[in-house]
């Protein structure tokens, strides 16, 4: 089969009969074109779908990461204020270990070092 009696079939949306010596191989490869069309549209069709999750995603991503923003600023914010407590009022020891643990974890987890209380 030439390369023009193959762009002429696929070209047609029916087989020609015209082209092919005899019907079996008619047959063969109109079921091979159709099966390969069908492999295809699924393919487009589960294209479409992960990019609908994707973009799905994308979105829920940069809402956590807007909120996650947002939280740090406060906990950056609430260990300012129980450090600037802790220094103001010299609280008893127990108290004061826990704020500073707390202080801590504050500074780990936003990237941020507290000002020093003189």
């Amino acid at each position: 089969m030439t390369e023009s009696q193959i762009n002429i079939i696929l070209s047609r949306k029916a087989i020609p009969t015209d082209i092919f010596p005899n019907e079996e191989l008619e047959h063969y490869f109109a079921r091979k074109y159709r099966a390969k069309v069908k492999e295809f549209i699924e393919l487009a069709n589960e294209t479409h779908k992960l990019a609908q999750e994707s973009r799905r995603l994308k979105k829920r991503l940069a809402k956590v990461n807007r909120r996650n923003k947002y939280l740090k600023k406060v906990l950056f914010a609430g260990a300012f204020v129980t450090k600037g407590i802790v220094h103001k009022y010299a609280l008893n020891v127990g108290t004061e270990t826990h704020a500073n643990e707390f202080i801590d974890e504050a500074e780990k987890l936003t990237g941020k070092k507290l000002p020093k209380f003189i």
